[in-house]
């Protein structure tokens, strides 16, 4: 803020020109009483008496304008110092005010940066009480995701064994069923005589057998049965070596109907082929779908075992599941 420097050379000015013109007033004064007791130790006359009185007036005069003059520069420079020093007043005045309106202001921000300082501070406690129970969490599904790997590496050995023991069990039941054949498309009727059709199916198929040649024969309820489809027939011969030849002699006559066993109604066809396990079965139609759609030639069953060749020239490939088929994808 800029201060006026005339304020003290102003009063300095006017306190050297009132001494000045005391000092003036003084030797005037003392000249004139020195006149006045010169003239008065000699004869005056009346003239030169007013005309010095005249003198002396118009020295006082003079003397009252100097002064009044003087006065008047000094009330000016006064008036210009006093003027001065209200703007300057005022100015402060702007200034302090203004200066409080920053402290205010500031105030309230150092206020509004103190409520987010602790805003921040409660958000980061918070925060970091998450983060704390977040890695208690993380620590817990780690240990579960340690336990669900040796649950899932458990499992895998459990469904390895599984799968074994079922292609063992499979194996077994099929091993059981190599001197079985199933017939199926006969109709069912009450007094149907399953030997005597068997024994008439087997002479078509040139093969003579008689009753002590086969365990048993009967029919078997299929897991799911469809309306209007005669249930299978089983039997169990004694020997390989008939069951191999009866199914190469249909296979020969490239099959066999009702109507070749004198049954009555419409001619049927009748099948006559190795008895499978329910799993060989489904793994055998799968082996037809993808001969099918892979343009695979043969499909056969051979003493209950499943193979395929692609084409004359092929070898022949034994498949025991289904992974067996990726050999033809």
């Amino acid at each position: 803020m800029l201060r006026s420097p005339a304020k003290s050379a102003s009063t300095t000015d006017l306190r050297s020109l009132s001494l000045e013109n005391e000092v003036d007033i003084d030797n005037q004064l003392q000249n004139i009483n020195t006149r006045k007791r010169v003239k008065l130790d000699q004869d005056v006359s009346p003239t030169k008496l007013e005309d010095m009185m005249f003198r002396m007036q118009k020295s006082f005069d003079e003397i009252n304008k100097n002064i009044n003059d003087v006065v008047k520069v000094e009330l000016s420079n006064l008036t210009s110092v006093s003027s001065e020093i209200k703007a300057e007043l005022n100015s402060l005045r702007r200034e302090n005010t203004e200066l409080k309106s920053s402290i205010e202001a500031m105030y309230a921000q150092q206020q509004e940066t103190v409520a987010l300082v602790t805003d921040l501070r409660a958000s980061l406690d918070f925060t970091s009480n998450r983060v704390d129970i977040l890695n208690k969490r993380v620590d817990k599904c780690e240990e579960h995701c340690k336990r669900d790997d040796e649950l899932a590496n458990e499992l895998k050995t459990t469904k390895q064994a599984l799968k074994t023991i079922e292609t063992d069990l499979n194996r077994q039941q099929q091993r059981d069923r190599l001197l079985n054949l199933e017939i199926t498309g006969i109709p069912e009727a009450k007094t149907e005589e399953l030997p005597i059709i068997f024994q008439q199916i087997a002479t078509i198929s040139g093969v003579s057998l008689s009753a002590d040649d086969f365990e048993h024969i009967n029919r078997v309820q299929p897991k799911q049965p469809v309306k209007g489809r005669p249930r299978s027939i089983v039997v169990k011969l004694k020997n390989r070596i008939h069951k191999d030849n009866i199914i190469a002699g249909i296979r020969k006559r490239r099959g066999i109907t009702t109507k070749d066993l004198n049954l009555p109604g419409d001619s049927k066809p009748v099948y006559v082929n190795e008895h499978l396990t329910t799993q060989n079965k489904l793994l055998y139609k799968k082996c037809r779908e993808v001969a099918a759609n892979k343009m695979i030639k043969y499909v056969w069953i051979r003493h209950c075992n499943i193979f395929m060749r692609k084409d004359d020239t092929s070898p022949a490939v034994l498949i025991n599941a289904e992974d067996d088929l990726k050999k033809f994808r």
